[in-house]
């Protein structure tokens, strides 16, 4: 088995199965792979465009066996409660993560940077603190 781990990009649709179920082919990684004939992974691989994943696939055909969720970074708010939650969501209203830690700090730091010339402009009338946000890795899991 070959795994290949990258946002899933490129999706292109196929001609349909014998059963008329549908294929697709994409990118991982930069890393060119298929959905095998009559995969469930057909009816919602367009729904995860974009997502950070692990694919494991055939060595010869790059035939699509599995999809994880890869090893990736979030950032985290203190919310009222004393706990820690992922609000940073993209333009599809998915949770936001990142493929490593810096790219999670440099959004952060984007943000906290923003506030304070808000502030400084007087559109905000106080700074975040840095101490309500965090930046941790969630470890790869199924989708």
């Amino acid at each position: 088995m070959t795994a290949f781990t990258g946002k899933i990009e490129n999706i292109e649709r196929m001609a349909s199965s014998r059963n008329g179920n549908p294929r697709y082919k994409f990118t991982v990684g930069g890393q060119s792979v298929k959905l095998a004939p009559d995969s469930s992974w057909g009816y919602c691989i367009t729904n995860l465009r974009n997502r950070h994943v692990t694919v494991e696939v055939t060595p010869l055909q790059h035939l699509v066996k599995s999809i994880c969720a890869a090893d990736h970074w979030e950032v985290e708010e203190l919310d009222a409660s004393g706990g820690w939650e992922n609000n940073w969501h993209d333009e599809t209203g998915q949770p936001q993560t990142f493929s490593t830690r810096g790219e999670a700090h440099a959004e952060l730091d984007d943000l906290l940077e923003s506030v304070q010339l808000a502030v400084a402009d007087g559109h905000m009338a106080a700074e975040y603190s840095r101490e309500d946000y965090r930046v941790v890795m969630v470890g790869g899991r199924a989708i």
